[in-house]
């Protein structure tokens, strides 16, 4: 009978492989069809108040002009395109226009006006566009036929709109969007399977109890539309920079045309984006932004769930202590806000990180916890170097991580590491705890070398024209306690009340610690009842890292809030100002609170069910149920308020395709005496010595043609904010032209007497990153090498 059973399951296995290969075999196929192509001139056009005219200023293309004299302002439907009907799928539909101003706006309506229609796409703003190459593209992505698909234009009654064509170009987004989609659903249908035959129903549970958290915590990610954080512009422009980039062939990203309208900024030099290549890929396939962005949050939030989950068993020791800590991790207010009131992109993701940076150090201080199956998770024996090497693994992917993320947050985590290690200095400075930080510190740091070097050397070249305008406002940012030790948190502005006093308070971000007030009182209340203790707790270990935890979120708590003294640290030295400053808001120690208070809530979990005193009072069972019970209702509760009161009282927003208004945040990256002016000027080429015959930009260089008829050097500066690694050549030889930094803080070009010619300005890195890069792949390989050798 198990034979016979084994064998149906076997073959229904083979079915679901053979049904999966055949619908990637037709995804693949699809994409051999013929894209469909549509185009309409002028001509083809309606228009009742429009005059038809065979062309306007330098557009020689017929079509409808309308300006105040023949439509009164705010006239809709002063133009409107044929109707086309079109199969489902993905469209780029291009509008050929003319417009004088920013105020004409378009509508896209169909038989159905069915949400991708319609949808972001209803009395949306006309780019300014006065010379032929101007226009527009949109994006039309249906599951459904669409027909009599049209596009209808508003006029704004300011200038003139001149009409004169449109086409529409099928593109292979929606194929490559169909396979992605049957990929995931392979994925999760194989990993269905292999839960059902796995005989530890533990595990199955484990993996339902993840999916279902996963799920909850994204649940603002299926709203069409998209809530606004306070540094989404900065991000979602980070992703196009970054997509931008690899289009042109910069990998990696350094340097990105994309930013300042051409002008390029650092970003990537000194905010990691390794991992942000996930959302600028989507990007480069098809996908908006708005999806690329969702996507990489929800990505985010199934390794948070899965890493917690993962690095709370093996420190807990308890399989249900690890599931209540990864709740309390996940739903963690603190984290809800990084996520959707701050768009904290760095922030967020190094919170997938901090539980393995926890998880190493206490592998290498050999503090040992017994796991679910009851191994010791801090067992130091080692099966030669590839078991050396598995033991710092979290360390040194924990670290790794973070810094390619958020080095803020990696310099907080360092904070209190070090604190750790000077407190267990006497076992910091035994031989084996030497070799396991010096290894851990060798790896991280070749691992890392390609991003450090580039880092360290900008920043030595002068970065920072912000610097210190934030002076005396740190502790200001502080959260008070009534707001921290509340129970659920609230979306808002980041700044405090004393900002602006009278404005601020009633619209101020409510940062808290949501359950971690049940699990520090709980705990306060039974360690004063003498429940856990030494003699109480069992373990010593566990017992000690309980109070560890309760101290270290009770100190970061303190952090958060405007009674810490940081004026008085701020003024110990100018490094300790800078350091504190840039930090910007002191709750962003929350994030070790957050981790702590997790593993606060598991310990305590697995301390009362095995406390013999408690037993003999209560039920032990009992009592970690309704812990247990409350800490996760709450967790949800205040999860929930928070998702609503985001969803309701805050801004969203729907972006179509790509993302065009992200600034620079406080222009931390900008090079030091950069001009002030930096965004509204220097936008050509100039030059009091030479003659700028002409400009143009293509794949993110400039191309200038110049004459100098000077018997000197003549200097011309280019809208390019200068950063080490830019080059010009001459076009026609090849000949290295000099590059300098100019009194703006822009790339600036020495050419010699009576040159005349055109010269190519662009960003290519220095010989000595793309070596560190080379070290970097071969330490990773290494590191592969060594983790997959079979242990002898």
């Amino acid at each position: 009978m198990g034979r016979d059973l084994k064998g149906l399951m076997n073959t229904k296995k083979k079915i679901v492989y053979g049904i999966e290969i055949l619908l990637v075999v037709v995804c693949l196929l699809i994409l051999l069809i013929p894209r469909a192509h549509f185009e309409y001139s002028g001509a083809d056009f309606e228009s009742e108040n429009g005059i038809y005219m065979e062309g306007l200023l330098d557009v020689t293309e017929p079509g409808y002009y309308v300006d105040n004299t023949v439509a009164e302002a705010g006239a809709e439907k002063v133009v409107v395109s044929p109707m086309t009907n079109l199969r489902f799928g993905s469209y780029d539909v291009t509008i050929k226009y003319m417009a004088s101003n920013t105020g004409n706006t378009y509508s896209c309506e169909s038989d159905w006006n069915t949400m991708p229609v319609t949808l972001g796409r209803t009395k949306a703003g006309l780019n300014r566009a006065e010379t032929a190459d101007g226009g527009m593209t949109i994006k039309l992505n249906s599951a459904l036929n669409v027909g009599e698909y049209r596009v209808e234009y508003n006029f704004s009654g300011d200038g003139y709109l001149y009409v004169y064509g449109m086409e529409i170009q099928e593109t292979n987004w929606w194929k490559i969007y169909l396979l992605l989609v049957v990929l995931c659903v392979s994925l999760i249908v194989n990993g269905c399977m292999a839960l059902s035959e796995c005989e530890d129903k533990k595990v199955r549970g484990d993996f339902v109890v993840a999916a279902i958290l996963a799920v909850f915590v994204s649940l603002p990610l299926f709203d069409p539309y998209l809530m606004t954080g306070h540094d989404m512009g900065f991000h979602l422009e980070r992703i196009e920079a970054l997509a931008a980039n690899l289009k042109v062939g910069q990998f990696p990203s350094r340097i990105s045309a994309d930013w300042l309208n051409g002008k390029g900024y650092a970003a990537s030099i000194f905010y990691g984006d390794l991992f942000l290549f996930i959302p600028a890929l989507l990007r480069i396939l098809g996908a908006s932004v708005q999806l690329a962005y969702k996507t990489y949050i929800f990505l985010v939030n199934a390794l948070t769930v899965g890493v917690s989950i993962y690095c709370f068993k093996k420190l807990i020791g308890s399989r249900l202590g690890a599931i209540i800590a990864s709740v309390v991790y996940v739903l963690a207010p603190y984290r809800l806000l990084c996520l959707y009131s701050r768009a904290a992109v760095g922030e967020f993701t190094a919170l997938i990180f901090y539980p393995l940076v926890f998880l190493g150090l206490m592998r290498l201080y050999g503090i040992s916890t017994e796991d679910a199956e009851g191994n010791e998770s801090g067992d130091r024996s080692r099966e030669g170097l590839r078991g050396y090497f598995i033991s710092l693994l979290p360390l040194v992917i924990g670290v790794t991580g973070i810094i390619n993320c958020h080095v803020l947050s990696g310099i907080i985590v360092a904070i209190f590491v070090i604190v750790f290690a000077l407190i267990n200095w006497k076992k910091t400075f035994t031989k084996n705890v030497l070799t396991g930080i010096g290894i851990t510190a060798v790896v991280v740091l070749l691992l890392n070398l390609w991003y450090i070097v580039p880092f360290v050397q900008v920043m030595a070249d002068g970065i920072g024209v912000m610097g210190l305008r934030q002076n005396g406002r740190f502790r200001s940012n502080g959260t008070y306690l009534w707001q921290v030790l509340s129970l659920f948190p609230r979306t808002g502005i980041s700044l405090s009340s004393e900002e602006i006093i009278g404005e601020a308070r009633p619209e101020e971000m409510v940062v808290t610690i949501g359950s971690g007030l049940i699990t520090l009182v709980t705990y306060a209340v039974m360690k004063g009842y003498g429940f856990i203790g030494k003699k109480c707790a069992g373990d010593r270990k566990v017992y000690g890292m309980m109070n560890a935890f309760f101290v270290v979120s009770i100190f970061t708590v303190f952090m958060a809030t405007p009674y810490f003294p940081w004026d008085g640290l701020k003024r110990v030295s100018g490094v300790m100002n800078s350091l504190i400053t840039n930090v910007q808001f002191p709750f962003r120690f929350l994030s070790v609170a957050t981790l702590c208070l997790a593993l606060l809530t598991g310990f305590m979990v697995k301390a009362i069910s095995e406390n013999a005193e408690i037993a003999n009072v209560i039920n032990a069972r009992t009592i970690m149920a309704i812990f247990s019970t409350v800490v996760v209702i709450v967790s949800v509760l205040s999860a929930s308020f928070y998702m609503a009161d985001k969803g309701t009282s805050d801004e969203f927003t729907y972006i179509v395709d790509e993302f065009e208004e992200g600034g620079i945040m406080g222009a931390e990256y900008l090079p030091s005496r950069t001009a002030e002016d930096y965004d509204t000027n220097y936008n050509v080429p100039y030059s009091t010595q030479a003659v700028v015959n002409g400009c143009r930009r293509e794949n993110g260089r400039i191309y200038v043609n110049i004459t100098n008829d000077t018997a000197d050097i003549a200097e011309v500066s280019v809208p390019f904010i200068y950063y080490r690694g830019y080059r010009a050549v001459d076009v026609a030889n090849g000949g290295a032209v000099e590059v300098v930094k100019d009194d703006n803080g822009f790339a600036k070009l020495r050419l010699g007497a009576g040159y005349n010619g055109e010269v190519c300005v662009f960003y290519k890195e220095p010989v000595l990153w793309r070596m560190c890069e080379l070290i970097s792949v071969l330490t990773l390989f290494i590191l592969g090498i060594v983790m997959l050798r079979k242990a002898k």
